[in-house]
């Protein structure tokens, strides 16, 4: 009967992980709820201050460890120039991030949102391929950061921004597919948050109260919670997707919103 105990079912200990956007808001959920439960993280970003800040204030204090990828990639003014307009406040950087108007910002959320999905799974698709082979019970797992966005049937006032995170639940099913139909032993699911603390959002860090998700969410009817997610919600989700509490499944979307899908027009 151990193996139905908690600690194993939800077990972590000793895996390996890659975090992309590791540093920040959902990112540093995931990767902090890993490393907790002793698995070695590394987070990678585009902008390589912020892993190795989040690695020297959280790696000592770790079951596990959270370690900086150690290469950074293209850079957003919207985070380097801080004399940048949009840096003006939160709400700014979130409206500069969402209200994609011109075709070289649909392009721009394309590649940061699908196409580095894309590139990033089939460069690592032979050590997650290897990794199960050694544990064996498809235990790797690739888990991808979609939205609710991607599901809702309203713009939300961010046709690109939804359309890109649509893109992704495409692709997490398409992975999965055919990776099954190939036999190569690599889940493929994917995490789709409601409205979590976040830079996106312009709120990391902090609590969001039922009237900020209501007010980010745009929706016909408000989050029937009452509230916006925490880092124990994304906790959850995230170590059930990395542990072989999961090892069954694939090709499925985790919606995490407190039922805000529920009650507004969305897709499956």
């Amino acid at each position: 009967m151990a193996q139905l105990l908690t600690t194993a079912v939800y077990d972590v200990s000793g895996r390996i992980a890659l975090v992309t956007g590791g540093g920040t808001g959902i990112g540093l959920m995931i990767s902090r709820a890993l490393a907790v439960n002793g698995a070695k993280v590394y987070i990678g970003s585009r902008r390589n201050e912020v892993v190795e800040e989040t690695a020297d204030e959280h790696g000592s204090k770790l079951k596990g460890e959270i370690i900086p990828a150690g290469r950074s990639g293209p850079k957003s003014p919207f985070f380097v120039d801080e004399s940048a307009p949009e840096n003006k406040d939160p709400h700014t950087l979130g409206s500069s991030m969402f209200d994609a108007e011109e075709f070289e910002d649909w392009s721009n959320l394309y590649t940061t949102n699908a196409s580095s999905i894309f590139f990033v799974t089939t460069a690592f698709l032979g050590l997650l391929h290897k990794a199960s082979e050694e544990r064996g019970a498809w235990s790797a797992g690739i888990i991808n950061t979609s939205s609710i966005s991607g599901q809702m049937k309203r713009s939300q006032n961010h046709f690109a921004y939804n359309s890109a995170k649509a893109a992704v639940i495409h692709l997490t099913k398409m992975f999965s597919t055919e990776l099954a139909i190939k036999g190569i032993p690599v889940r493929v699911n994917s995490i789709s948050p409601g409205m979590f603390p976040s830079e996106m959002t312009g709120h990391q860090g902090k609590h969001l109260s039922a009237e900020k998700v209501d007010s980010i969410g745009k929706g016909i009817t408000g989050v029937p919670m009452k509230r916006g997610g925490t880092e124990t919600d994304m906790a959850g989700v995230a170590l059930f997707l990395a542990s072989p509490a999961s090892y069954y499944i694939t090709g499925q979307i985790v919606t995490v919103d407190g039922g805000y899908i529920a009650t507004n027009p969305a897709t499956a």
